[in-house]
């Protein structure tokens, strides 16, 4: 069964866990074949039960590790916390990152729009998630390089201007 995973780590992206859970986004996503929707919605609200589709749509906030949801995700949508994109790029997961554009200091655009021109991921926001969803082609995605923590951080560095 083809799954989508959807994290949004210790923080809350409501807007994020409604976009991708709304109608369009569950029609485009059976559309490509996913059969299962699992979304982590941290700190945020827990969404009310929708109504029935195609695609099983399971919710919970918090685990001790999202290591098993990672890996049995055949997609990951995630916000852009440095730490939620490095450990799903290091599983070689297909990842979109979805950007909060409610936050102040976006330093999350900045990390998406490297790892994105590195051809890692896919990046967007909540406006424009179900036409990304559309015309994903995830086989253009590049591997991310592995065990190379010293890499990630030196990136971080320059994306934050500490270097």
């Amino acid at each position: 069964m083809k799954s989508v995973f959807v994290t949004v780590g210790t923080t809350s992206f409501d807007e994020l866990i409604a976009t991708a859970r709304s109608p369009p986004a569950l029609q485009a996503l059976q559309s490509r074949g996913y059969q299962r929707l699992v979304l982590q919605v941290g700190r945020g609200s827990l969404p009310q039960p929708g109504s029935s589709s195609a695609v099983a749509v399971e919710v919970f906030r918090f685990k001790d590790s999202l290591a098993e949801e990672l890996q049995s995700a055949d997609l990951v949508i995630s916000h852009a916390g440095a730490g939620s994109c490095l450990e799903t790029l290091e599983k070689g997961k297909p990842l979109i990152v979805v950007i909060n554009d409610k936050l102040m200091d976006n330093h999350q655009l900045e990390l998406a729009k490297q790892l994105h021109r590195d051809g890692c991921v896919l990046y967007c926001n909540c406006s424009t998630l179900v036409e990304t969803l559309q015309s994903m082609d995830l086989s253009a995605l590049k591997p991310f390089p592995p065990g190379q923590p010293e890499k990630f951080a030196s990136f971080l560095d320059k994306v934050f201007g500490l270097q």
